[in-house]
């Protein structure tokens, strides 16, 4: 009996998941508005939410952004829309999100990543941290 609760169990946890990830992994790979076919609703925040951005460029985007609102200037709007979508690409981000919830999907424990150490680090207590990386199959995180 024991056994056969831990099935439901883990059924339910798996339903529940596959919801979540219905709405979540569009997400990762395309716009909300075209996702909802251009609804004047669609979600902007998300773009913000799961984009991969330097700290450096938050502020200034954000400041061009209540400019545009408080302007009704749709082209500076555009403009940042496409500036984010394109910061979600740079680097595999997105597709590195995808990786790992396949991974996490199929039962695996995703991809390991290594910070890489600072000078001292690399030079004089963790000489060996970029073999022992290669070694593990992590990717290394600059």
């Amino acid at each position: 009996m024991s056994k056969e609760r831990s099935n439901v169990a883990r059924l339910e946890r798996e339903q529940a998941m596959a919801k979540v990830m219905d709405k979540f992994v569009p997400q990762l790979f395309s716009g909300p508005e075209i996702l909802s076919n251009g609804a004047s609703d669609a979600g902007g925040q998300d773009y913000w939410m799961l984009t991969n951005m330097p700290a450096e460029l938050l502020v200034p985007l954000v400041g061009l952004q209540t400019i545009a609102n408080a302007d009704s200037r749709d082209d500076i709007k555009a403009f940042i829309q496409t500036i984010l979508r394109g910061l979600k690409g740079i680097g595999g981000f997105t597709v590195k999100q995808g990786e790992s919830i396949a991974l996490g999907l199929g039962g695996g424990v995703g991809r390991k990543t290594v910070k890489r150490p600072g000078w001292a680090g690399r030079n004089i207590t963790n000489r060996g941290w970029k073999e022992k990386a290669e070694d593990e199959g992590a990717e290394v995180e600059q």
